[in-house]
């Protein structure tokens, strides 16, 4: 390699060729005194690249991306209750949970950044492997996004359900999502300008991008706007056959909040449970403490520690 660097490439059709004056090399012409140069993994995502470095020994390597990344980006949760971790694995029901669980446990003990090795594809939600779809679905939807899981739900029951409520505090993305679904006017979508929580009350909110906006537990002197907030099991008076909850961290009181409607219907769950460090272990065994016969798998969707839900449903 020149002294002045090089590019590392794992496409060997490229290697051998330059760019921009700098020659192209495979991994394996590193030299193997990884202390006499510096690489510089320029991807958002550079776990896969870090574990192919670290399997030849080679550790002098930075990420240009997250070394620029403001660190509460990171997940790092040292103080983690063994035991919960091992009822939870007896709770899931697939041996790829299980995995899935010791990954996410090993990564957030460290603070790992890359989750792109546990990324899953596909829908997030509606998967035929879990969920049986019945004839009247009627599909509760907290955290509404920009109504893309509206068009999705429309699509997987082929447009054959009862009904749909979507909870939006914002009025603002409310009128987006509206828009956004003009084309499909049904009168069985409802959209309720309200948040979910525990109980009927006023909550501060803050909106901090289209799809970030979270309930505020100390405004503290933030800008915050208020938002009324309901219980479901005040607010919805049918059978529940669906509930999707993707609501920035208050997936917590807003489930206990719909309490009566899981124990009474034992509704099909799609749950993050990411955005608070103990949701992870903590909401899917609260669930099923409350119906032990619900079966759960947990997925990954994220390239970083955002994305992974927890599936719960009656076979």
């Amino acid at each position: 390699m020149e002294n002045r660097g090089g590019v590392i490439d794992n496409d060997k059709t490229k290697i051998g060729s330059y760019i921009e004056g700098f020659k192209i090399i495979g991994v394996d012409e590193l030299p193997k005194n990884s202390e006499s140069y510096v690489i510089l993994i320029c991807t958002r995502y550079p776990g896969v690249i870090a574990d192919q470095l670290d399997a030849r020994g080679i550790n002098n390597y930075w990420s240009y991306f997250w070394l620029n990344r403001p660190k509460n980006i990171y997940v790092l949760q040292k103080n983690i209750d063994v035991e919960q971790v091992n009822k939870l694995k007896e709770a899931l029901f697939d041996e790829q949970s299980k995995n899935l669980l010791d990954i996410l446990i090993q990564k957030r003990k460290i603070g790992y950044s890359d989750y792109t090795d546990i990324k899953v594809s596909g829908t997030e939600y509606f998967i035929d492997d879990y969920f049986t779809k019945d004839k009247e679905e009627v599909f509760i939807d907290c955290g509404a996004y920009d109504g893309d899981t509206i068009n999705e739900f429309c699509k997987w029951t082929n447009d054959q359900f009862k009904a749909i409520y979507s909870f939006e505090p914002d009025t603002e993305i409310l009128q987006k999502i509206r828009l956004n679904i003009m084309y499909r006017y049904d009168e069985r979508i409802h959209f309720i300008p309200k948040g979910v929580y525990s109980h009927k009350t006023s909550l501060p909110f803050m909106n901090i991008g289209f799809h970030c906006g979270h309930i505020v537990e100390k405004a503290d002197g933030a800008e915050y706007s208020v938002i009324n907030c309901v219980a479901l099991d005040e607010e919805i008076n049918e059978k529940v056959t669906f509930i999707k909850m993707d609501i920035e961290g208050a997936e917590t009181p807003a489930l206990h909040g719909a309490k009566k409607i899981i124990l009474r219907d034992k509704p099909k769950l799609a749950i993050c449970i990411y955005h608070k460090p103990n949701d992870l272990l903590e909401i899917p065994l609260m669930l099923k403490d409350w119906v032990p016969e619900y079966r759960m798998h947990i997925r990954h969707y994220g390239s970083d520690y955002r994305g992974t839900i927890l599936y719960a449903y009656i076979p």
